[in-house]
């Protein structure tokens, strides 16, 4: 009876990791918790036979492998830790470790972490053992594997290499790989990608350089004359991984990425700290295209060019964010009118120039602008050094060009005037929310001021010009000082009652001009109706 509580205790536990299990495990395990079903009601018939239904339970290995299963993490793989599934079950008794071991799909995936490296040759044998009896119990199910190996040495290289060389046999199963670790340690595991890697979905490895800088191919100075090391080109080719639908790569110095070509599968490309060089290597060669590219992170040196070959490479694209940088533009004038570049597609775009040029960085991103069409936009985001420009019209170009239907435009870093504010706001009547670096007066807000019946004229008389600008504005943040007065705020917000302004961020350096307004009866209705107003002092 004290080995049955003991049982029962620990199946106590259970409910709870039911309750948390995912969907996903739930939709997985329907069919065979139906098939076991019946099994049960012949346990639970008699309910005289209560106590002789709890044993039986135990001898059911089909339902206990289920509910292992079901008590894994949720959000991420589990660990080696023996308090923790799948390990723990091995802990409790001859049965339960039967089952666990039996259970590929337990195994299927495990989280590894050792920072900052690996300190003795001791835990480096002991990894490589839970690595190498993890692989060996889940069969032939598709694994996940999550490795994290920074190094600082040659022989935590060498111990690195060891452990990661034990997934290497087992590349047809790769599922998802997400793996930090030196380039030295990680280049056999580069070279099996694409090759004989059927069931691979995500890959995301972060390469370190760690102190080994004989590993790294030269030193060299970069683009704003700081000394720096490149490491070896990273050759790719994965074309052959058919199922590949994620791959994101990061490093910790600059380097080139050598790419045979991408899988038609593809949907999320993410390159951190990599130069791309269009052509032969090194660089990434893009005469190959990539139709179902949904998401694009780069953070590269680019030019014009080397961007008409993304539009031309990617047309299916619908998120991307670059990092463009000044130092690499050499098109002239009519290079740029020649190489118009269009996304149909995309809808959100982040352009991130920020160097020690603020202005040059401004000028390159209004380049990058003049050359883009993007008819589909919704949201854009401008990221750029801290710069004052009183004429900057190539934004506002770029919308009467392209007509998107943008609804979300985010500028910071750059002060811009008020005209050139108006300018671009007056082509995006459709914008929902707005964030950018003005210094506004009663001029500006009399343009954001809505008049009494301009909902009314807008929605009866769609094709008539709107009176005044985004009329369907929900959230408004300034976060530099304007000097405008109260009643011209007061006035702006009230007209934006009844059109849905729901959040909006200024800062005012007018004395007492805050006070006046939070005094207005009318502010503090529209407050307690739910404006979320955030008025600051300069």
């Amino acid at each position: 009876m004290e080995i049955l509580s003991r049982r029962h205790r620990k199946l106590s536990l259970f409910p709870r990791a039911l309750m948390k299990s995912s969907s996903e495990n739930r939709w997985r395990n329907r069919k065979q918790l139906s098939k076991l079903a019946t099994k049960l009601a012949c346990i639970t018939d008699c309910p005289e036979q209560a106590c002789e239904s709890r044993t039986a339970l135990f001898h059911i290995p089909e339902l206990l492998g289920v509910i292992f299963e079901l008590c894994l993490p949720e959000n991420d793989l589990p660990t080696d830790s023996p308090l923790a599934p799948p390990v723990l079950f091995t802990h409790v008794c001859r049965m339960w470790r039967q089952v666990a071991i039996a259970t590929p799909r337990l195994w299927a995936g495990i989280r590894m972490l050792c920072f900052p490296s690996v300190p003795s040759r001791t835990i480096a044998d002991r990894h490589l053992g839970v690595l190498t009896n993890w692989l060996a119990r889940s069969g032939a199910c598709p694994i996940s594997l999550k490795l994290r190996y920074l190094g600082g040495s040659k022989s935590d290289f060498r111990s690195i290499s060891m452990i990661l060389a034990a997934i290497l046999p087992h590349a047809k199963r790769w599922r998802h790989l997400d793996i930090t670790a030196p380039l030295p340690c990680l280049v056999p595991i580069l070279q099996l990608l694409g090759k004989n890697t059927p069931f691979l979905e995500t890959c995301r490895f972060t390469i370190t350089s760690g102190n080994m800088y004989s590993e790294l191919e030269d030193l060299v100075f970069d683009r704003q004359n700081r000394l720096a090391f490149r490491m070896n080109a990273l050759p790719l080719d994965l074309t052959l991984a058919p199922s590949l639908q994620s791959l994101i790569l990061k490093t910790d110095a600059h380097t080139d990425v050598v790419c045979a070509g991408l899988p038609p599968t593809l949907r999320s490309l993410s390159l951190n700290n990599i130069d791309l060089l269009p052509g032969g290597p090194p660089g990434l060669n893009l005469s190959f295209q990539c139709k179902n590219l949904r998401t694009l992170v780069l953070q590269t040196s680019m030019s014009v060019s080397f961007m008409r070959m993304l539009g031309a490479a990617f047309p299916q694209l619908e998120d991307a964010c670059f990092n463009v940088k000044h130092e690499v533009y050499t098109e002239t004038p009519m290079d740029i009118a020649r190489n118009v570049t269009a996304f149909p597609r995309l809808h959100t775009l982040t352009l991130r120039a920020v160097s020690s040029s603020g202005e040059a960085d401004l000028r390159t991103l209004g380049i990058f602008l003049d050359v883009l069409y993007l008819p589909a936009l919704v949201q854009l985001s401008l990221i750029i050094s801290f710069a004052l420009e009183a004429q900057w019209p190539h934004l506002a170009h770029n919308l009467a060009r392209s007509r998107p239907p943008l609804a979300k435009l985010s500028i910071e870093g750059m002060c811009l005037s008020e005209d050139v504010v108006l300018n671009i706001l007056r082509e995006v009547p459709h914008l929902v929310s707005l964030k950018l670096c003005v210094r506004l007066t009663d001029r500006g807000l009399e343009e954001l001021t809505l008049p009494e019946t301009q909902l009314k004229v807008d929605n009866q008389n769609t094709g008539n010009a709107i009176a005044r600008v985004c009329p369907y504005l929900a959230r408004l943040d300034i976060p530099i000082a304007s000097p405008c007065s109260s009643d011209a705020v007061i006035a702006m917000l009230l007209s934006r009652r009844s059109s849905g302004l729901t959040e909006c961020r200024l800062v005012l350096s007018e004395p007492g001009c805050i006070e006046q307004i939070e005094c207005c009866e009318d502010i503090k209705r529209y407050v307690v109706e739910g404006l979320r107003l955030d008025l600051r002092r300069f």
